[in-house]
Protein backbone atom coordinates (compact mmCIF):
# COMPACT_ATOMS: atom_id res chain seq x y z
CA UNK A 1 0.00 0.00 0.00
CA UNK A 2 1.16 3.21 -1.01
CA UNK A 3 1.56 6.00 2.19
CA UNK A 4 1.90 9.26 1.25
CA UNK A 5 2.96 11.43 3.81
CA UNK A 6 2.90 14.71 3.71
CA UNK A 7 3.17 17.73 6.05
CA UNK A 8 0.72 20.56 5.39
CA UNK A 9 2.32 22.36 8.34
CA UNK A 10 5.85 23.06 6.55
CA UNK A 11 4.14 24.13 2.76
CA UNK A 12 4.87 27.86 2.09
CA UNK A 13 1.10 29.03 1.48
CA UNK A 14 2.10 32.32 0.67
CA UNK A 15 3.99 31.60 -2.28
CA UNK A 16 1.15 29.72 -3.71
CA UNK A 17 -1.17 33.31 -3.06
CA UNK A 18 1.34 35.34 -4.87
CA UNK A 19 1.29 33.65 -8.12
CA UNK A 20 -0.05 35.85 -10.65
CA UNK A 21 -3.10 35.30 -12.33
CA UNK A 22 -2.30 36.97 -15.66
CA UNK A 23 0.83 34.40 -15.91
CA UNK A 24 -0.81 31.26 -15.17
CA UNK A 25 -3.95 32.94 -18.15
CA UNK A 26 -0.80 33.83 -20.18
CA UNK A 27 0.72 30.20 -19.68
CA UNK A 28 -2.70 28.17 -20.67
CA UNK A 29 -2.90 30.61 -23.81
CA UNK A 30 0.88 29.44 -24.81
CA UNK A 31 -0.18 26.04 -24.05
CA UNK A 32 -3.54 26.25 -26.10
CA UNK A 33 -1.82 28.43 -29.38
CA UNK A 34 1.00 25.63 -29.36
CA UNK A 35 -1.68 22.97 -29.79
CA UNK A 36 -3.44 24.89 -32.58
CA UNK A 37 -0.21 25.23 -34.15
CA UNK A 38 1.38 21.75 -34.11
CA UNK A 39 -2.08 20.17 -34.13
CA UNK A 40 -0.83 18.06 -37.03
CA UNK A 41 1.62 16.75 -35.60
CA UNK A 42 0.30 16.28 -32.26
CA UNK A 43 -2.31 13.76 -33.57
CA UNK A 44 0.66 12.26 -36.15
CA UNK A 45 2.65 10.73 -32.81
CA UNK A 46 0.04 10.46 -30.37
CA UNK A 47 -3.39 10.00 -32.13
CA UNK A 48 -2.58 8.16 -35.30
CA UNK A 49 0.08 6.21 -33.72
CA UNK A 50 -1.70 3.02 -32.85
CA UNK A 51 -4.95 3.53 -34.98
CA UNK A 52 -6.00 0.40 -37.13
CA UNK A 53 -5.53 1.31 -40.91
CA UNK A 54 -7.69 -1.45 -43.37
CA UNK A 55 -7.95 -1.71 -46.75
CA UNK A 56 -11.47 -1.96 -48.60
CA UNK A 57 -11.34 -5.48 -48.18
CA UNK A 58 -11.55 -5.12 -44.32
CA UNK A 59 -7.96 -6.71 -43.84
CA UNK A 60 -5.21 -4.28 -41.46
CA UNK A 61 -2.80 -2.93 -43.38
CA UNK A 62 0.61 -3.52 -41.79
CA UNK A 63 4.36 -3.43 -43.12
CA UNK A 64 5.96 -6.60 -43.57
CA UNK A 65 8.71 -6.66 -42.18
CA UNK A 66 9.86 -10.46 -43.08
CA UNK A 67 8.58 -10.12 -46.80
CA UNK A 68 10.47 -6.47 -47.13
CA UNK A 69 13.74 -8.10 -46.03
CA UNK A 70 13.07 -10.77 -48.14
CA UNK A 71 12.68 -8.32 -51.26
CA UNK A 72 15.21 -6.35 -50.30
CA UNK A 73 17.66 -9.19 -50.21
CA UNK A 74 16.77 -10.27 -53.46
CA UNK A 75 17.48 -6.80 -55.07
CA UNK A 76 20.73 -7.06 -53.64
CA UNK A 77 22.13 -10.48 -55.26
CA UNK A 78 20.56 -9.55 -58.08
CA UNK A 79 22.61 -6.53 -58.75
CA UNK A 80 25.58 -8.79 -57.49
CA UNK A 81 25.08 -10.78 -60.56
CA UNK A 82 24.38 -8.11 -62.89
CA UNK A 83 28.02 -7.04 -61.65
CA UNK A 84 29.20 -10.97 -62.26
CA UNK A 85 27.97 -11.21 -65.44
CA UNK A 86 29.12 -7.61 -66.82
CA UNK A 87 32.44 -8.26 -66.22
CA UNK A 88 32.48 -11.81 -66.17
CA UNK A 89 33.78 -12.54 -62.61
CA UNK A 90 34.20 -15.87 -61.26
CA UNK A 91 32.98 -14.67 -57.73
CA UNK A 92 31.49 -11.44 -56.13
CA UNK A 93 30.73 -10.78 -52.86
CA UNK A 94 30.13 -7.67 -50.17
CA UNK A 95 31.99 -7.78 -46.84
CA UNK A 96 31.46 -5.73 -44.01
CA UNK A 97 33.62 -4.92 -40.94
CA UNK A 98 32.61 -5.78 -37.34
CA UNK A 99 33.58 -6.14 -33.58
CA UNK A 100 34.34 -9.92 -32.79
CA UNK A 101 35.09 -11.10 -29.67
CA UNK A 102 36.73 -9.16 -26.76
CA UNK A 103 38.93 -9.61 -24.14
CA UNK A 104 37.92 -8.29 -20.35
CA UNK A 105 40.41 -5.84 -20.97
CA UNK A 106 38.92 -4.05 -23.85
CA UNK A 107 40.44 -5.26 -26.73
CA UNK A 108 38.56 -6.03 -30.00
CA UNK A 109 39.40 -8.64 -32.44
CA UNK A 110 38.17 -7.07 -35.42
CA UNK A 111 36.60 -9.05 -38.02
CA UNK A 112 34.81 -8.98 -41.09
CA UNK A 113 31.90 -10.88 -42.72
CA UNK A 114 30.37 -11.61 -46.37
CA UNK A 115 26.88 -10.56 -46.51
CA UNK A 116 25.92 -11.23 -49.88
CA UNK A 117 27.56 -13.19 -52.91
CA UNK A 118 27.02 -13.96 -56.62
CA UNK A 119 28.72 -16.66 -58.54
CA UNK A 120 29.46 -17.82 -61.86
CA UNK A 121 27.02 -20.49 -63.44
CA UNK A 122 29.82 -22.87 -62.72
CA UNK A 123 30.69 -21.88 -59.30
CA UNK A 124 29.40 -23.03 -56.02
CA UNK A 125 28.33 -20.11 -53.44
CA UNK A 126 30.68 -19.92 -50.25
CA UNK A 127 29.63 -16.97 -48.08
CA UNK A 128 28.65 -19.44 -45.41
CA UNK A 129 32.41 -19.70 -45.07
CA UNK A 130 33.44 -16.39 -45.11
CA UNK A 131 31.96 -15.38 -41.86
CA UNK A 132 34.25 -13.16 -39.06
CA UNK A 133 37.12 -13.75 -40.67
CA UNK A 134 40.16 -11.64 -38.90
CA UNK A 135 41.73 -8.65 -40.95
CA UNK A 136 45.04 -9.37 -39.48
CA UNK A 137 46.14 -11.08 -42.44
CA UNK A 138 44.89 -8.31 -44.70
CA UNK A 139 46.41 -5.48 -42.85
CA UNK A 140 48.66 -4.18 -45.08
CA UNK A 141 46.49 -4.41 -48.12
CA UNK A 142 43.27 -2.90 -46.52
CA UNK A 143 45.42 0.03 -45.47
CA UNK A 144 45.88 0.61 -48.93
CA UNK A 145 42.10 0.16 -49.53
CA UNK A 146 41.16 2.47 -46.89
CA UNK A 147 43.49 5.44 -48.20
CA UNK A 148 43.19 4.49 -52.29
CA UNK A 149 39.49 3.52 -52.03
CA UNK A 150 40.87 -0.07 -54.27
CA UNK A 151 43.36 -2.50 -54.31
CA UNK A 152 44.09 -4.59 -57.64
CA UNK A 153 45.86 -7.62 -57.42
CA UNK A 154 46.21 -9.34 -61.03
CA UNK A 155 47.93 -12.03 -59.82
CA UNK A 156 47.87 -13.53 -56.34
CA UNK A 157 50.18 -15.99 -57.28
CA UNK A 158 52.88 -13.95 -57.51
CA UNK A 159 52.18 -12.08 -54.28
CA UNK A 160 55.20 -11.93 -51.78
CA UNK A 161 52.57 -12.10 -48.98
CA UNK A 162 52.16 -15.73 -48.44
CA UNK A 163 48.65 -15.35 -46.85
CA UNK A 164 47.45 -14.14 -50.62
CA UNK A 165 49.77 -16.76 -52.55
CA UNK A 166 48.58 -19.82 -50.64
CA UNK A 167 45.25 -19.54 -48.29
CA UNK A 168 43.41 -17.49 -50.86
CA UNK A 169 44.91 -19.63 -54.32
CA UNK A 170 43.41 -22.66 -52.44
CA UNK A 171 40.14 -20.90 -52.71
CA UNK A 172 40.53 -20.61 -56.55
CA UNK A 173 40.92 -16.63 -55.76
CA UNK A 174 43.51 -15.73 -58.20
CA UNK A 175 43.29 -12.32 -59.16
CA UNK A 176 41.14 -9.91 -56.81
CA UNK A 177 40.14 -5.67 -57.08
CA UNK A 178 38.64 -4.94 -52.98
CA UNK A 179 36.58 -1.62 -53.51
CA UNK A 180 36.33 0.72 -50.16
CA UNK A 181 32.57 1.19 -49.24
CA UNK A 182 33.10 4.57 -47.46
CA UNK A 183 30.16 6.31 -44.98
CA UNK A 184 31.21 9.81 -45.77
CA UNK A 185 28.76 11.07 -42.92
CA UNK A 186 31.01 10.34 -40.74
CA UNK A 187 35.33 11.36 -40.88
CA UNK A 188 38.08 10.74 -38.36
CA UNK A 189 39.92 13.54 -37.22
CA UNK A 190 42.67 13.45 -40.17
CA UNK A 191 38.94 13.71 -42.15
CA UNK A 192 38.99 10.32 -43.59
CA UNK A 193 35.69 8.74 -44.02
CA UNK A 194 34.96 5.74 -42.28
CA UNK A 195 35.22 2.35 -44.15
CA UNK A 196 32.66 0.45 -43.67
CA UNK A 197 33.27 -2.93 -45.69
CA UNK A 198 33.86 -3.52 -49.38
CA UNK A 199 33.42 -4.90 -52.75
CA UNK A 200 34.88 -7.76 -54.01
CA UNK A 201 35.42 -9.09 -57.74
CA UNK A 202 37.17 -12.18 -57.89
CA UNK A 203 38.67 -14.65 -61.03
CA UNK A 204 39.72 -17.58 -61.02
CA UNK A 205 42.74 -16.87 -63.30
CA UNK A 206 45.16 -13.68 -63.87
CA UNK A 207 43.50 -10.65 -64.76
CA UNK A 208 45.09 -7.55 -67.06
CA UNK A 209 42.49 -5.02 -66.08
CA UNK A 210 42.22 -1.48 -67.90
CA UNK A 211 42.07 1.70 -66.26
CA UNK A 212 38.52 2.23 -67.62
CA UNK A 213 38.13 -1.27 -66.21
CA UNK A 214 39.22 -0.46 -62.94
CA UNK A 215 37.32 3.03 -62.99
CA UNK A 216 34.02 1.25 -63.56
CA UNK A 217 34.21 -1.11 -60.98
CA UNK A 218 35.08 1.57 -58.46
CA UNK A 219 31.74 3.29 -59.41
CA UNK A 220 29.57 0.01 -59.10
CA UNK A 221 30.10 0.88 -54.96
CA UNK A 222 27.10 3.73 -55.30
CA UNK A 223 25.10 0.43 -56.59
CA UNK A 224 25.27 -1.51 -53.21
CA UNK A 225 25.30 1.31 -50.57
CA UNK A 226 21.85 1.18 -49.36
CA UNK A 227 21.68 -2.51 -48.52
CA UNK A 228 25.23 -2.16 -46.39
CA UNK A 229 25.06 1.58 -44.80
CA UNK A 230 21.79 1.82 -42.59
Amino acid sequence: MINFNIDLKNINWSKIKNINLTNVFLFFCIVGMTCIFFREEIKEKYLKKDRVVKNEAGKIIKADQFGRSIEKNVRFEYILQDMQEKYNCTYVNVNVFHNGDSTKWGFHFDKMSCIEEAVRHDQLKRGYKLKNWSIEPFAQKFAKLYHEGHVYLPNLRTEKDAYFNTTLTRLEVISVIYVAIYDKRYVDKNGLAHIVGFLAFQWNEPTNLSSAEKISMIKEVERIKEFVIK
